[in-house]
């Protein structure tokens, strides 16, 4: 059984058998008051009829027919002092009792069965009078209504409750089988699920939402962060291996190439030589990456100043070529708090960040150098007018080997290297996301 089922059968029942049982209560506690009145009423009628009673015999007997037949009484009989009946009208099923005879000062009330018994003893001339009078029966016919009309509400009562009851409970479980669902999806590992939001609610269902996407959200974030980290491993371990193989050799040829080229530089085989240079150049700075990537960051950390890592970082590259045309703005403020780092890996991570966005402008653009503190950790930006990154290609910017670049132009160790860097130290680097043109890379370190 669902859990909206138990919710509707347990709240009708609930509904149910709160009325009924309120209703019962009411019902009796107002039965016994309405019999007690009845009788208060009861006996002051009798005792006003037994002082009407006339004194001799012929008359009294006339006397209770006429009352009988009025319906002020069932039935009623006088008895003397003997305790001998001497007048008698209407049908009794009570016998005579010795009741008559013991009844003094106020009248005495004895309900027997149906009928309800006033004794009532007279002084003068000595006897006594019982009547009988039926119980109430308007009162029973109105008790009997009372409880129907009970019934009735109960029943209508439950099936409100019961249909506020579901308008209701849609907005509780309705929330909770969404959650289930995303919550099936992300056990099975769809980490992607769309965040379910209630904007127009501020009750706890809400906040389980809430929680809930904040905690997918986490979860994809840690997901990704370790399948990363999983590639980084692996890549590391790939690098180490290759460069430890591939170093020694490209070392040894390249020299050979020098003392080829030193032999013969006018030959036609000068250009070639010079050619295959440039390529096994080329080979040793791959290998290099590679072996910074294998490389772990040393854990021994130093106060570091963005604004002398920037001014050094700039040091090295604005003397080359691809700087010359460029416009560069630095907004870096020289009293800001220092990072707790090492200044060589963050020269390293802003070389990175600058090739790759003078890169991207091809030689001609803005770059936009700024930092500032959030809280207590610092943000530097590295922001290029460049065509920016596509929403396609976000999601692996950060992937070993991949790039964007053109084929041969770069091995895609760059930025992975950069965030490796800012994740060892407690920070990270991350592409914002923003509309207008170009890309900005934001480093994180802590303060």
């Amino acid at each position: 059984m669902s859990l909206r089922t138990r919710l509707y059968l347990g709240l009708s029942f609930l509904v149910f058998g709160a009325v009924l049982s309120a209703g019962w209560l009411v019902l009796r506690i107002e039965r016994a008051q309405s019999i007690a009145a009845f009788e208060a009423r009861a006996r002051q009628t009798c005792q006003a009829l037994a002082a009407a009673l006339p004194g001799d015999s012929p008359r009294l007997e006339s006397q209770l027919s006429e009352w009988v037949e009025r319906g002020l009484v069932k039935s009623a009989t006088v008895v003397d002092a003997h305790g001998h009946a001497i007048a008698h009208a209407g049908e009794s099923s009570s016998p005579l009792d010795a009741l008559l005879l013991t009844a003094h000062g106020a009248p005495l009330v004895v309900k027997r069965g149906a009928d309800l018994l006033i004794y009532i003893s007279i002084a003068e001339p000595k006897r006594a009078v019982r009547f009988t009078l039926a119980e109430a029966d308007e009162i029973s016919a109105t008790q009997r209504s009372a409880e129907w009309l009970l019934i009735a509400v109960t029943f209508v009562d439950a099936g409100l409750a019961l249909l506020f009851g579901v308008l209701y409970l849609r907005r509780v479980i309705g929330p909770i089988e969404e959650l289930s669902l995303r919550a099936r999806k992300v056990a099975s590992g769809k980490l992607d699920v769309p965040a379910l939001r209630l904007p127009n609610r501020r009750d706890e269902i809400a906040t389980l939402c809430e929680d809930f996407s904040r905690m997918t959200e986490s979860l994809r974030s840690q997901h990704e962060h370790l399948v990363a980290q999983e590639k980084l491993v692996t890549v590391g371990r790939l690098a180490a291996g290759v460069a430890h193989e591939i170093g020694n050799p490209l070392a040894a040829i390249l020299g050979y190439t020098d003392l080829l080229y030193g032999s013969s530089p006018k030959s036609e085989a000068a250009e070639l030589l010079l050619r295959t240079r440039q390529q096994i150049e080329r080979i040793q700075q791959i290998v290099s990456d590679l072996l910074l990537y294998a490389r772990p960051v040393a854990d021994a950390r130093e106060p570091v100043s963005l604004a002398q890592a920037v001014a050094a970082a700039l040091s090295l590259l604005t003397p080359q070529k691809r700087f010359a045309e460029l416009a560069i703005t630095v907004d870096v403020p020289s009293d800001l708090p220092s990072c707790q780092a090492q200044m060589a890996r963050v020269v390293q991570v802003l070389v990175n960040l600058l090739l790759n966005a003078a890169d991207a402008m091809s030689g001609r653009g803005t770059l936009r150098i700024a930092a500032k503190t959030v809280g207590n950790r610092l943000e530097l930006s590295v922001h290029d007018s460049g065509p920016g990154v596509a929403e396609s290609e976000r999601a692996r910017i950060f992937d070993p080997f991949y790039t964007t670049k053109e084929p041969g132009a770069g091995a895609g160790l760059g930025l992975s290297i950069s965030r490796s860097i800012a994740q060892a130290f407690g920070g990270d680097l991350q592409l914002a996301a923003e509309a207008h043109k170009g890309a900005r890379f934001v480093l994180s370190l802590p303060c």
